[in-house]
């Protein structure tokens, strides 16, 4: 794939959600001394960033629950996430999903909408909470992630799926549905 073809899905995906914040771009400033940047707070993705997390994430629960290997799912994720969760205790709490023998593959080609607006709370973590508009069944997601050296993490998720509702806004769909409740790391 050429590199202006590339760019311009890059660009078509940027632009086909709106439901993703843009953040302003910050002025620039000196960088901070090494001692103080370890305490700056992590930024929220940008929107590509963003999707690439979502996706990458979900796919490799789908290939988990295809395959029974919950061992790359639990590796690609935060260090509390994975001292929390074994394999097998994964596989416990992806049982439902997995027994729908639902292939959630083709959200690689839908961009997903977020029904909050993405956020960083007081522990760092980024939360995104949304769904994939996939057919018959939507794919619903709840996401936590912390950064580790630089790298955002998988740190909670919580995956379903239900009919596709009528549009609305995304945000009040979010008030009027209670979202399920990640798999956490254990304090």
């Amino acid at each position: 794939m050429r590199y202006a073809q590339l760019l311009a899905i890059c660009t078509s995906l940027c632009l086909a959600a709106p439901a993703f914040s843009q953040q302003p771009t910050p002025k620039r400033t000196a960088a901070p001394p090494p001692q103080q940047a370890a305490k700056t707070a992590p930024q929220i993705p940008d929107p590509v960033s963003m999707i690439v997390l979502i996706r990458t994430t979900l796919i490799a629960l789908n290939q988990a629950n295809q395959t029974g290997n919950y061992s790359v799912l639990r590796e690609i994720s935060a260090p509390p996430f994975q001292s929390a969760n074994t394999q097998a205790q994964l596989a416990v709490a992806f049982t439902s999903l997995r027994d729908q023998q639902l292939d959630i593959g083709p959200i690689a080609a839908v961009t997903p909408e977020l029904t909050e607006t993405p956020s960083i709370d007081q522990n760092n973590e980024l939360r995104l909470v949304g769904f994939f508009p996939t057919e018959p069944l939507r794919v619903n997601f709840q996401l936590t992630y912390l950064t580790v050296g630089g790298t955002w993490k998988p740190v909670g998720l919580a995956v379903g799926t239900s009919p596709n509702e009528p549009k609305r806004a995304p945000v009040a769909d979010a008030q009027r549905k209670q979202q399920p409740q990640p798999p956490r790391a254990k304090p």
